[in-house]
């Protein structure tokens, strides 16, 4: 369940997840308006499932801000995201299990999901519709 927290004038002040996901909660749920600021979304993924290796366009309404910034944090399970860089070189290979948090800034990346996986992840926003470039 997702409780949203508002000031007398609907300013929204905080989101709480209370999210406990189930067998049938595969795939990824926002619990923020497209148009905050930052995005909450919470992430369940079956072990297999692939993200192909992409990186975020360049933020049109925030350009000085660049692309848009990604924090994953494994709640339960295992994943590995592979990183590129902006010319599309790999570069390293990161493990995360449960407790585990990375923070993407640039370049591309795609990631494995080696066991079912519950994630939290947090990003710029407002969500301006699929931004995606792929490798």
């Amino acid at each position: 369940m997702t409780k949203t927290i508002l000031a007398e004038d609907d300013t929204l002040l905080a989101v709480v997840d209370t999210f406990k996901p189930s067998e049938e909660d595969e795939g990824i749920k926002f619990l923020t308006p497209l148009w905050c600021s930052t995005q909450l979304g919470v992430m369940r993924r079956v072990a297999g499932h692939v993200v192909v290796p992409h990186r975020h366009k360049q933020k049109v309404h925030t350009p000085l801000f660049g692309r848009t910034k990604e924090v994953l944090f494994v709640r339960r399970g295992c994943l590995v995201i592979d990183v590129f860089d902006n010319d599309r070189a790999f570069v390293d290979t990161v493990t995360l299990e449960s407790g585990d948090v990375i923070l993407l800034l640039d370049g591309y990346h795609g990631i494995t999901f080696v066991k079912e996986t519950d994630v939290v992840e947090a990003k710029d926003g407002p969500y301006a519709g699929e931004d995606k470039e792929w490798l």
